[in-house]
């Protein structure tokens, strides 16, 4: 694998403190009903509030801070 081919691989995952995790791909998103989705950028829902899950729609916003009192690494 050369240079270039090496850093196009890389997919970056960022976790959003009191918010999703986004992610920076190119990202395959394969959904509980077998739908799959290719994407080269996308948020994923840790509150479990969304109306669009997996994917993040800004429900966390609007949420009391018991939901993410479980993570201790913020």
């Amino acid at each position: 694998m050369g240079d270039n081919e090496s850093k196009q691989s890389i997919v970056e995952v960022k976790i959003i403190e009191k918010g999703p995790v986004v992610i920076h791909g190119p990202v395959k998103v394969t959904t509980p009903d077998g739908m799959v989705v290719v994407r080269d950028m996308c948020a994923i829902c840790r509150c479990g509030n969304s109306k669009n899950l997996p994917y993040c729609d800004g429900s966390h916003l609007t949420q009391s801070k018991h939901v993410y009192e479980h993570e201790e690494f913020f």
